[in-house]
């Protein structure tokens, strides 16, 4: 019995959310769905989830930031 989903699981719900079909999504958005969606994050935890993953134009590579979360785990940021 497996709790978390798998990458194709998570890059097809993201996939919805990218509009032109490039392979990213606004970091603003991403950030929304992580707060708003599943499993209930803080804004603190959001933050360094997103920490290094926006490009200029405020975008994001969804299939990336998907590997570099499931590699996890996060050195703790105290």
């Amino acid at each position: 019995f497996q709790e978390q989903g798998t990458y194709a699981d998570f890059v097809e719900g993201l996939k919805v959310f990218d509009k032109e079909e490039c392979g990213k999504i606004l970091c603003a958005e991403l950030r929304h769905i992580l707060l708003a969606l599943g499993e209930r994050l803080s804004a603190d935890e959001v933050d360094e989830l997103l920490k290094g993953v926006e490009d200029a134009e405020g975008l994001v590579k969804y299939e990336d930031f998907i590997k570099k979360v499931l590699a996890g785990p996060f050195p703790d940021s105290d």
